[in-house]
């Protein structure tokens, strides 16, 4: 559901940079613009990136094939890999508010909502 609201930006820095903020590309996932834009996002797989190069940093063709693939591979982890936005089981149904990364691994932040009142 947050990328609904929200803009999410990865940072694509050389192994040795100091700052680990962008000094190679930043790959924007774009919120919805429109309510149009939100029910394609809400509906499909469908979702709106950009890629801002650093001039500076003078990547060749290669480089920049690179850092689009890092963008696929990111928006598979966090968006259209097994990332629904929510589920159920016999007691319980998730609400899935947003993934995030911890050393390597995609975990969810998500509700969950009992199906029976206990009382």
């Amino acid at each position: 559901w947050s990328e609904m609201c929200c803009e999410f930006r990865f940072f694509t820095s050389l192994f040795n940079s100091k700052t680990k903020e962008g000094d190679v590309a930043i790959i924007t996932k774009k919120k919805p613009a429109s309510l149009t834009g939100a029910l394609v996002e809400l509906m499909t797989d469908a979702d709106v990136y950009g890629i801002r190069f650093n001039e500076s940093a003078q990547l060749t063709g290669e480089q920049k094939i690179g850092v689009l693939t890092a963008q696929l591979l990111a928006d598979y982890m966090f968006f259209d890999g097994n990332t629904e936005k929510c589920s159920q089981d016999d007691d319980f149904v998730y609400c899935y508010c947003c993934y995030y990364s911890f050393i390597g691994m995609i975990c969810p932040c998500y509700i969950a909502i009992p199906k029976k009142i206990q009382g």
